[in-house]
């Protein structure tokens, strides 16, 4: 399921729609980011039985809300993922800690 759940969300990050140009390197808190990974996955696999532009639309208001949730916009976070594909090591350390949190919190269900 671990497996399962990063395919999705690390796909549905890729095709959120990138900005145009390349940003500075941006400063963010990788804890907060690391929550809003855990709940891009949630929202990912509520999703995945929907198709077409219904999939887009609701994935697009859970982004959104996650957003909120977590006083990140969008583009800060693009921002932030596009940092960390650039250096995959330091990209595959942070997807072990969304890993490691998710099953903590499963655990704890």
């Amino acid at each position: 399921m671990r497996k399962y759940l990063a395919g999705i969300g690390l796909a549905g990050l890729l095709s959120l729609p990138a900005c145009g140009g390349k940003p500075a390197a941006p400063e963010f808190d990788e804890k907060q980011l690391i929550s809003v990974l855990i709940d891009v996955h949630v929202a990912e696999a509520a999703a995945q039985n929907l198709r077409g532009r219904t999939k887009d639309s609701i994935l697009n208001v859970y982004y959104e809300q996650i957003f909120q949730v977590h006083g990140m916009d969008r583009a800060a976070f693009e921002a932030a993922m596009e940092s960390m594909r650039e250096d995959p090591v330091r990209l595959e350390a942070l997807y072990s800690e969304v890993m490691k949190e998710m099953e903590r919190r499963e655990a704890a269900l």
